[in-house]
């Protein structure tokens, strides 16, 4: 059961972990909604197979993907620093 969860659950998370900071890093402007985007694909990656062999439908796969996109947006929204204003 380990190496399930390291597949589906810490390999993925890390994989996000490691987009966010290379945003934050070089600065992009729209960092929250890319980690978003990255981990939906990321947690769409392993379901592909399921997908494919018929044993989940349409809707199905896109809220499982929301699984991992939703906490991963937060979590970079959280993650930001803020900037102070100049002069401030």
């Amino acid at each position: 059961m380990l190496p399930t969860v390291y597949l589906v659950g810490v390999i993925p998370a890390l994989l996000v972990a490691w987009f966010d900071h290379v945003l934050a890093k070089r600065e992009i402007s729209y960092q929250i909604a890319l980690t978003a985007v990255f981990a939906y694909f990321i947690s769409y990656v392993p379901l592909v197979g399921a997908f494919r062999m018929g044993f989940m439908h349409e809707p199905t796969v896109v809220l499982l993907g929301l699984v991992g996109a939703v906490p991963a947006a937060m979590c970079s929204w959280l993650a930001t620093e803020r900037r102070q204003a100049v002069g401030a």
